[in-house]
């Protein structure tokens, strides 16, 4: 999220400053200055040379040298600086209120601005939120009046209350424009419609999200399993799977089998644990391919009625494949979040994963990664068959329904309307501008931060051998990616007034029928019940032009 990511190697704590670091600090904030008046001073080349920023800053820490560490990040923030602010905040604080999420994030955003307040003089408090409390946080703040911090790291699906809600403030020209920010850089779906609203940009990309396919290439590469899912009757030939069904049959075959290395394989891995309404972002997942028709752009609620089409069958056969799915998974794997999941692929346990870029992010560049070389990716799995929510019938479509899912919509930077209110506007935007700049932003995609590619310039395979990527592996990674951003029939996440509690809803129920309380029926019955108040809470009439809007 991913926007998400699993636990780094480094101390959260802060290392110990070198001595010369103000030094080096304060002369990268004169050569931003001094490039305002035309001067070309060695330094000065060297930070705004962008190719030479870039290959300076990839090289850190560089291939086989494991995840970053503190003072790795604090070098990348040094070396990226692009301010002529320097002094002029002097004895302002801005606080930022960010995702911390098992060491990435703001334990990332912290070090890499270092260099930032240092040259600007601003001090940045931190507000950290975990992923389940990250939404009701926020909703909390805006609901109640009592808005703490100046920047907000938010999610696109959060727009309609954060933006629609008058609660943040539009992007100035000054960011909007910047040569190292480049806006046109930002993929397509991130500068509109997430990030804006009423065609106004407010939100500056640090993340593009989606959820796509992870499989361990080696278990489907194995000629025993092969041999054995032959003698056993599997149909087609084994080989990583196309649609959620076969992705059913995998799972329930690799039951007591052992993979290359002699460990026991598990099949897909769910994250059924609930965790703040997160959990149904993968749940989404698994309904994507049953109730997205090629032909109906909505997937969550019927734009004539605002009526939700969660109880369809199509979401119910979503649920059942995954309580049938459990026996396959590793043991407790009802009690697994989305980290827990994220840290097991990466340890080598399950076979299959449905999740945002940060596996093949960590694959290579985390210390906990054992599956180097061993990961494939694709889009999400089809299926043979979709439902058709306006006849109430299955269609069957000719070489499978694809509908990639834009899961959560990336992490954004956004200024609140209490920030300027405060007189910290200024800071605070300097600060975004710093933090979603081109430069930095690839350093954190090819080097685990949580984030994933968001930048058309984040999809160029060769920058990720400096992660020690080999390039084709990139390559795979980055396709599965950008099919999933560009596919006709791709589902934009919710992006309304109350999309959190909609999530929170969803989760509360469906989490019933994984521990067997409800049936699929009962529990998605009672989910779309509860959206349904949900809807009418917001204006049924409001909600529906905006979801229409939306489409």
């Amino acid at each position: 999220m991913g926007g998400n990511a699993v636990a780094s190697s480094f101390d959260p704590q802060p290392f110990r400053r070198r001595t010369n670091r103000r030094s080096i600090v304060k002369a990268a904030g004169a050569a931003a200055a001094a490039s305002t008046l035309g001067l070309g001073t060695p330094l000065l080349r060297r930070a705004h040379a962008q190719e030479s920023v870039k290959d300076q800053i990839l090289a850190i820490p560089g291939p086989g040298a494991g995840a970053p560490s503190e003072a790795d990040i604090e070098r990348v923030g040094e070396l990226s600086l692009n301010t002529d602010k320097q002094g002029a905040f002097e004895g302002q604080t801005v606080v930022f209120q960010g995702l911390s999420n098992a060491g990435f994030h703001v334990n990332v955003f912290r070090p890499i601005s270092r260099a930032w307040e240092e040259a600007t003089g601003a001090t940045i408090e931190w507000i950290e939120v975990t992923q389940a409390d990250s939404y009701p946080r926020m909703s909390q703040a805006f609901a109640t009046g009592n808005v703490e911090f100046d920047i907000i790291e938010g999610s696109g699906g959060w727009e309609g209350e954060m933006l629609g809600g008058g609660y943040c403030v539009p992007m100035p020209d000054s960011v909007l424009n910047a040569p190292e920010y480049d806006y046109d850089d930002i993929v397509p779906y991130l500068q509109s419609p997430t990030r804006t609203w009423d065609g106004v940009t407010y939100g500056a990309s640090v993340d593009g999200d989606m959820h796509h396919f992870n499989y361990r290439k080696d278990v489907f590469a194995s000629e025993d399993l092969a041999a054995e899912w032959a003698s056993s009757g599997g149909e087609g030939d084994f080989a990583p799977p196309t649609t959620w069904q076969q992705v059913q049959a995998y799972s329930q075959f690799f039951q007591g089998k052992t993979d290359p290395d002699g460990l026991p394989t598990y099949g897909i891995l769910d994250p059924l644990a609930r965790s703040g309404g997160v959990g149904t972002y993968f749940f989404f997942s698994r309904a994507s391919s049953y109730a997205k028709h090629p032909d109906d752009p909505a997937f969550f609620f019927d734009p004539e009625t605002m009526q939700s089409k969660i109880n369809s069958p199509a979401f119910v056969r979503a649920l059942q494949d995954m309580i049938d799915a459990i026996p396959g998974a590793p043991p407790d794997q009802q009690n697994a979040d989305l980290l827990k999941t994220l840290g097991d692929f990466l340890a080598g346990t399950g076979t299959m994963a449905h999740w945002w870029a940060d596996i093949g992010a960590n694959e290579y560049a985390s210390d906990q990664s054992v599956v180097q070389d061993k990961v494939g990716f694709s889009i999400l799995p089809g299926s043979p068959d979709v439902y058709n929510y306006g006849t109430g019938e299955w269609d069957t479509i000719e070489g499978n329904n694809f509908a990639p899912y834009l899961a959560f919509l990336g992490w954004g930077l956004y200024v609140t309307t209490a920030g300027e209110e405060r007189g910290v506007s200024e800071a605070a935007w300097d600060l975004v501008k710093h933090l979603s700049s081109k430069d930095i932003s690839l350093w954190m995609n090819v080097y685990p931060s949580g984030m994933n590619p968001s930048r058309e310039s984040h999809f160029n395979a060769a920058d990720w051998t400096a992660g020690g990527y080999p390039e084709a592996d990139a390559q795979e990674y980055l396709d599965s990616i950008a099919d999933s951003y560009n596919h006709p029939n791709r589902i934009v996440d919710l992006r309304i007034p109350g999309q959190g509690e909609y999530w929170i809803a969803a989760e509360d129920e469906w989490t019933r029928a994984i521990s067997g309380e409800l049936s699929p029926q009962e529990a998605m019955d009672n989910a779309a019940a509860r959206w349904e108040e949900i809807t009418d809470r917001y204006g049924r009439d409001a909600q529906r032009e905006l979801y229409t809007a939306s489409l």
